[in-house]
């Protein structure tokens, strides 16, 4: 089933809740971390029984690791939810995969949501439900209209679509806030849940572009504004876009543009009038 926001605004956030279990077979848990901020969004409305894991899994594994549990959940995962910001498959210490969803604000961390749990594949706990690549596109799917109900302005106007533009935008944000550092087509896969070759294929299907053809273009982008609003040198540059290799990223800079960096950024600057 695909929704769009103007769907998912005219729901409760119960009658919300209710589908999105009822169509992923699973179980959703919104924990609120930031009360004050929730009171402004539909966090408020969070009933009491959707504020702690109450899974089976979850419970039978406290007994023994509640301690691991609490680590896992506001330690690791956290962590995560503020450095991504976006949708993300998190597996825990007891071999349960959820998909986590952020609620950040300006920086401020609300609470996150929990989608779970299952397992992918071979891997993890053997007595949860095996979920396939495309069950699994799905939740992501998914799981972005939820974060757009929580943090957005959840009104008529919104016609944005929870489908590919969403999950294109999704691997477009992430490429693109670690392509600097080295990024590689298996880290994208462990982030989205899915296997090498179909991460490889999504990103071709979304973009139109090979994941290196992707991650090149956006260091190749990102060395150019730096080359325009800053007076570090092409060397410093290179390196702070994620070529360690100076020399390759002249080859691959004037390659791209047809002039080496240091005249790309003398014939860019004067242009807009700026001191070089």
């Amino acid at each position: 089933m695909t929704y769009t926001f103007r769907k998912v605004a005219e729901l409760s956030l119960a009658d919300l809740i209710e589908q999105v279990e009822s169509l992923s077979g699973l179980q959703l848990c919104l924990k609120v971390f930031d009360d004050n901020a929730a009171k402004q969004s539909a966090l408020a409305e969070v009933p009491l029984a959707k504020r702690q894991h109450f899974t089976p899994f979850c419970q039978q594994v406290k007994i023994a690791h509640d301690t691991r549990c609490v680590q896992c959940d506001l330690g690791v995962v956290t962590r995560k939810a503020l450095e991504y910001t976006i949708p993300f498959f998190h597996v825990c210490h007891a071999g349960a995969m959820e998909l986590i969803i952020p609620l950040v604000d300006a920086g401020r961390l609300l609470g996150i949501a929990y989608l779970g749990q299952f397992r992918s594949g071979q891997a993890g706990a053997k007595t949860l439900p095996e979920f396939s690549e495309s069950r699994m596109d799905a939740l992501a799917a998914m799981g972005l209209c939820l974060q757009a109900y929580l943090l957005a302005g959840i009104g008529p106007a919104a016609e944005t679509h929870c489908g590919e533009d969403a999950r294109r935008e999704q691997l477009l944000r992430l490429i693109q806030s670690q392509c600097h550092q080295n990024l590689s087509l298996e880290s994208v896969a462990r982030h989205l849940g899915v296997s090498v070759s179909r991460a490889g294929h999504l990103v071709k299907e979304l973009t139109g572009r090979s994941f290196m053809e992707l991650k090149q273009q956006m260091r190749l982008d990102a060395a150019r504004q730096m080359l325009l609003e800053t007076r570090l040198s092409v060397e410093s540059i290179a390196a702070h876009v994620g070529y360690e290799d100076v020399r390759y990223f002249y080859r691959v800079f004037t390659t791209a543009t047809g002039v080496p960096p240091g005249q790309w950024r003398s014939q860019h600057v004067a242009r807009k009038g700026l001191n070089a």
